[in-house]
């Protein structure tokens, strides 16, 4: 262990006390943060005691996030006004920072919610009354049409979806070969969707020439699990019930991603699938 009383050390004791690399000393010295002097008698670079105060001082600036260009200016040419007026500026950045992370964690909550749910709906079809989604079809560039939702929102998840139109959605032959990529691109079509949990739509400056507003309605409800161009049966088993009984569509039926897996040996796709009946 290196004797902490010195009155000089060299790069490797320094970089072992303090728990970094050679390298991040070097850097140091070369921006000018913390420079060694070169001992006259052997050539070695040596750290004085006033180095070893310093470099403590400069790691728990470091340890704030702290820029490199704004702690050499502290060390080298900062008043203690300065100081506060820049501790102010990273106190700012930090709390952004913190609402950042914040937003990014109700993300996470939001995907988490959803995963939960499919697991524990997993197989079964229900009849149920839908939340109030802000729909968006996408247009030229997925990149604008996600912009929108930004706008709108930075703390919840909007989900690609496919949609079906429903004058063909019983349509057999289209089923029958449901696993051609190619038929599945003319069939359905794509849009983005968003739950309105924060009821974004009862707000006086919800921009209603850029979303449509789907409202709550009866519909019938399903998780359903894909194996991508390999099998779609559980597309066309909940096809099957809603016709086997004698539901009428009161709106395209739709099909939100929930999870994707997507590898050379199989890709596997989960759905939360509403249709709008009467």
């Amino acid at each position: 262990m290196m004797e902490n009383k010195k009155i000089e050390y060299h790069v490797g004791e320094l970089a072992e006390y303090f728990g970094v690399s050679r390298d991040t000393l070097r850097l140091y010295d070369k921006m000018g943060i913390l420079s060694p002097v070169k001992n006259a008698q052997n050539g070695y670079r040596v750290y004085s005691r006033a180095d070893f105060i310093c470099l403590d001082y400069i790691m728990r600036l470091k340890s704030l996030n702290m820029p490199l260009e704004d702690i050499k200016m502290m060390i080298n040419d900062c008043t203690i006004e300065r100081a506060e007026a820049v501790m102010q500026v990273q106190d700012k950045i930090l709390e952004d920072k913190i609402e950042e992370l914040k937003n990014l964690q109700m993300v996470v909550r939001d995907y988490q919610k959803s995963f939960s749910k499919a697991i524990q709906n997993m197989g079964q079809i229900t009849i149920e009354e839908s939340e109030t989604l802000i729909y968006k079809e996408v247009g030229t560039s997925m990149k604008e049409t996600m912009a929108e939702f930004n706008r709108l929102t930075s703390t919840h998840v909007a989900k690609f979806t496919f949609v079906a139109p429903k004058d063909r959605y019983f349509d057999d032959r289209i089923w029958e070969k449901i696993i051609d990529p190619e038929v599945r691109r003319e069939f359905l079509s794509y849009a983005i969707t968003l739950v309105d949990d924060e009821q974004f739509t009862h707000h006086q400056d919800f921009p209603r020439d850029t979303f449509q507003v789907i409202p709550p309605q009866k519909c019938v409800h399903a998780t359903l699990k894909t194996y991508t161009n390999r099998d779609y049966s559980d597309f066309v088993r909940i096809k099957d019930y809603i016709k086997a009984n004698g539901f009428m569509l009161t709106g395209n039926p739709i099909f939100r991603t929930i999870s994707v897996r997507n590898n050379s040996q199989q890709s596997v796709d989960y759905y939360e699938f509403w249709a709008p009946i009467e």
